[in-house]
């Protein structure tokens, strides 16, 4: 027994935590072996009263229900049960109360991987604000609050504490670099957000650019929206790979035009744009209807939606299409409504 045990000591020191874990939980269910089996042979006691005795001794409850009585029992079982049983105790909780410090102190430094699917992946660290705003706008939208927002960036050092209340997952890399975008599962993604490392610094879109390659190169399929912090830009990261570019410097220009040509008009897009106050544009899929415009928007709900357009399978956009346009599978709906419609 010693021997093994031995053994087992030595395997503890082992650096892989599972291993380290498993070894630690063989070490405890032979000392309860060890005790159930002598406490049986020597006491001649059932093994289910074995069993128990062990188990109470190891953690030094000691009801006294039940003890050895004969010299071996109590010299060569009970005292080996109770000497080894609170050591191998208290160094399972020790090693057990470690790795669960450990394990927190690396997800706070972003050190362990992300395994789980259908999640945002957040490329880029350029402020805590941003990225809580970003959070609080996909958790504002009923079909996307189920998935876990993913923070993948070398900006930070260490998660903040308002990143972790909110439920941020943090993974410490590029996202240039292949190694950090499998480490943040990328391939198994619901969609990936690229934003600019230094907002207003058209420099920045060269690591906004090799991240979009990068991530390509891994997956054919996620989608992809980025932001360019300049206009120049715009294409060149479109013909990366990003399905979708977003111009701030170009929308800030519109915006402010817009402003002084129709006054009030800042302040409907801002609110059609947000998923936390009042109604929000829907680009909404036709999956089984056929037929005209008129017929699909009369299957949605009365007085709850207006349709504005329509998106064809190229991509190309028509606002108020007339009534008997026709529509079919494979397009897109532009609908202003306060939630996500149902399928149509």
């Amino acid at each position: 027994m010693f021997h093994a045990l031995q053994r087992i000591f030595k395997s503890l020191r082992a650096k892989d935590e599972r291993a380290q874990l498993a070894w630690l939980l063989v070490l405890v269910m032979v000392v309860l072996a060890y005790g159930a089996i002598g406490f049986h042979y020597t006491e001649g006691e059932d093994w289910e009263t074995s069993i128990w005795w062990s188990l109470v001794t190891m953690t030094t409850v000691g009801y006294g229900d039940y003890f050895p009585k004969t010299f071996a029992g109590r010299w060569l079982v009970g005292v080996p049960v109770m000497v080894i049983g609170i050591g191998v105790l208290g160094y399972a909780l020790g090693t057990l109360a470690t790795a669960v410090i450990e394990r927190r102190n690396k997800e706070a430094r972003g050190m362990v991987p992300f395994t789980g699917e259908n999640h945002v992946l957040v490329c880029h660290y350029p402020g805590e604000d941003l990225v809580l705003e970003i959070l609080a706008e996909m958790r504002a939208d009923t079909v996307w609050e189920q998935h876990p927002i993913v923070l993948l960036t070398d900006q930070l050092e260490e998660m903040t504490p308002a990143l972790r209340e909110a439920g941020v997952i943090f993974v410490s890399g590029s996202p240039s670099r292949e190694v950090a975008l499998k480490k943040a599962n990328v391939s198994k993604a619901r969609a990936v957000m690229v934003l600019s490392r230094e907002p207003g610094e058209p420099a920045t879109d060269n690591q906004t650019l090799g991240a979009v390659v990068t991530i390509r190169a891994i997956s054919k399929e996620v989608y992809v929206v980025a932001e360019a912090a300049s206009a120049e830009n715009l294409t060149l990261i479109k013909n990366a790979g990003a399905n979708e570019v977003v111009g701030v410097a170009t929308l800030a220009a519109e915006l402010l035009v817009q402003g002084i040509q129709d006054p009030g008009v800042n302040g409907a897009i801002g609110e059609l744009l947000s998923n936390t106050t009042g109604h929000q544009i829907y680009i909404h899929p036709i999956t089984k209807h056929k037929g005209t415009f008129g017929d699909v928007v009369g299957k949605l709900t009365p007085g709850r939606y207006s349709a504005i357009g329509l998106i064809d399978k190229t991509g190309n956009r028509s606002f108020v299409p007339t009534p008997d346009t026709v529509v079919e599978p494979g397009q897109s709906l532009m609908l202003i409504g306060d939630v996500r419609p149902d399928p149509v």
